[in-house]
């Protein structure tokens, strides 16, 4: 698990649990329903996993796969 979103009274926080790199900005947004286009703010995130963690997956698979 990259992060642990949680979202408060006073709105969403992004906690990294240090497994990956998480990056969170916030960003404008719009949305077109047709009638008109409905502009807001959100939170995007980011996960980056380092190369390892994938190659430790991989080779995890293929043990397992092997039985």
């Amino acid at each position: 698990m990259c992060a642990v979103l949680h979202r408060g009274f006073f709105g969403t926080s992004v906690r990294n649990t240090g497994s990956c790199v998480v990056k969170a900005t916030v960003t404008e947004h719009a949305e077109d329903d047709g009638w008109g286009i409905h502009r807001f703010r959100a939170i995007d995130a980011y996960f980056e996993v380092p190369e390892t963690v994938g190659e430790q997956s991989a080779s995890l698979q293929n043990k397992l796969s092997q039985r």
